[in-house]
Formats: C-alpha cells, structure tokens, sequence
C-alpha cells in the first residue's frame, strides 16, 4: 500500500470513527481525552505505566478529579475503552496520542524522559498511515537536526534517480520562516540552502515574499516559480509552504519533488516522483 493510500484510509477512518485510538498515559490529561474518544464512538486502549493506576480504572475508580468514578464506569461499561500496562497495544492502532508527564526540574525546563521514552516505544512499532500526536508539554528545541535531514533526504532522492546532489539543480520553494510571510529570521530553510550549496548543488529560490537572501558568502536572488523553472530543476525542495505556489503544478512538471512541508499531500503523482518526511 502507498503512503498516499495509507493517509486516505486514516482520513476516511477519522471521519466514520472506526479508527482505533490509543491514548498514552492515562492522568489528568489522558484519561479524560481516552474516555472522550470513547464517548464520541471511537475504540480506545489507555496506556500507562503505573500498575496501581490501571488497576483503579480497570475496576472503574477514577484516579483524577475531573471524572468521576461513575462517567469512567459507563465509559468501561460501553466496552470501547479498556486500559492496560503494555505499550506494546499501539502496534493495532491506527492514532496514538502521547499525553505523558513532563514534570519541571529545579532549572525550570520540563523533563521530556518520559515522551522520549513514550516515542521510542512508538517508533519501534510504527506503521505507514498511522498518525502519532504529541500532547505532552514541551518546549522548542524537541528540530535543529532537520536542516540537515532534508539536505540528506534531497541526496539520497537524487541518487535513486541516478543523479547526484554535486552539480544538481535544486530549485527551493520559500525561504521564509513561515508561510505567507517574508520574515526569514531563524529560517531553517537558509540551513538548508547553505548545506547544499557545500554539498556542491546548483541552488535557486522561488519566493514571492523574500526577494533576496544571502546564503553563506553568495547573494541569491528570487525566480519565479514558472513552469520553466520547475520543470528545469533536477529536483524541487518544498521548503516554507507559501499559498502562492502551485503544488499540482509542481508535481505535475517537477522530475523530482521533496516536500518538507507535507503541502502536496493528496496530489497524485508517479511512484517515487514525490518524496515527503
């Protein structure tokens, strides 16, 4: 199955309710969400940790103050909502939502050893067309390797069709930090134009909000995103989203596309021809 088929299944799954929901860690904040997916039609397992805490909700006491041991009840009752110890019981499901502590320490910063641990429990089981939302606090810090993954992702999409990144033509869509707008300040899209550039790559721009940017010692100036243009480059990297472009065209003209912004989901297009994170 595709990926582009294993989202559409998800989406149609959503939508009739008859995706099956896991909700890790089963607090103040997971358990409630668990026991609203139940009430609204959905099949959900709780997960967590703490043996003491399944055990109260398997027998229907509710270990926080904003459910009531009687809403839990008829929750368990209903039969779409169980609970357990094993995190090996997201591997069915098709949503897993992270809602696990993330107590402050002494320098203020939330602890993330449980979501790393929730994560990589998740990933050793991860599936095509699952969705995995993060719930837990965190704190911006949680991507300052992802420049660096998209220059390599670019190279290896390269090299699977016989082209290397040293001498490619790579035609970048947005440079900004975000969509519709021409702030480039903390953009990771410059890392990733400086990277590669060292990596030897041919490197131009197409962004309607940001005419010129410089990247390492070299001033580039903005191009049109025009069929020409697209259809020229040896690949398009997706980099800022702007609702300017437009991404059937891209996919329909680009040899290669690697979307880092996901802004071509659900647009068809040949086997390998479209590269997503």
């Amino acid at each position: 199955m595709s990926s582009n088929d294993a989202r559409s299944q998800l989406v149609d799954a959503i939508q009739d309710r008859t995706a099956r929901v896991a909700v890790i860690g089963q607090g103040y904040v997971g358990l409630p969400l668990a026991l609203e997916f139940s009430r609204a039609g959905y099949s959900v397992i709780g997960i967590d940790a703490d043996p003491d805490r399944v055990a109260a909700i398997t027998v229907g006491q509710s270990p926080t103050p904003d459910i009531t041991s009687e809403s839990l009840q008829a929750r368990l009752d209903e039969g779409r909502y169980r609970v357990t110890t094993d995190v090996a019981a997201v591997e069915d499901r098709d949503i897993v939502v992270i809602c696990v502590p993330t107590p402050l320490r002494k320098s203020r910063d939330p602890d993330i050893s449980f979501v790393a641990a929730a994560a990589s429990e998740i990933a050793r089981r991860f599936r095509p067309g699952q969705l995995v939302v993060l719930e837990s606090t965190t704190y911006p810090g949680i991507n300052a390797a992802m420049p660096g993954y998209v220059v390599q992702l670019v190279s290896e999409a390269l090299n699977e069709h016989q082209r290397c990144l040293n001498g490619a033509r790579v035609l970048a869509l947005g440079v900004a930090y975000k969509r519709a707008v021409g702030d480039t300040r903390e953009s990771p899209a410059l890392e990733v134009l400086h990277g590669l550039q060292q990596r030897g790559a041919l490197v131009s721009y197409a962004d309607p909000y940001v005419p010129s940017v410089v990247i390492g010692d070299v001033e580039l100036k903005a191009v049109p995103a025009s069929d020409e243009n697209i259809a020229a480059a040896d690949c398009v990297v997706v980099l800022t989203d702007h609702p300017d472009f437009d991404y059937a065209r891209v996919a329909e003209l680009a040899s290669l596309v690697v979307d880092s912004r996901n802004a071509t989901w659900g647009i068809p297009a040949p086997n390998a021809r479209i590269v997503r994170l």
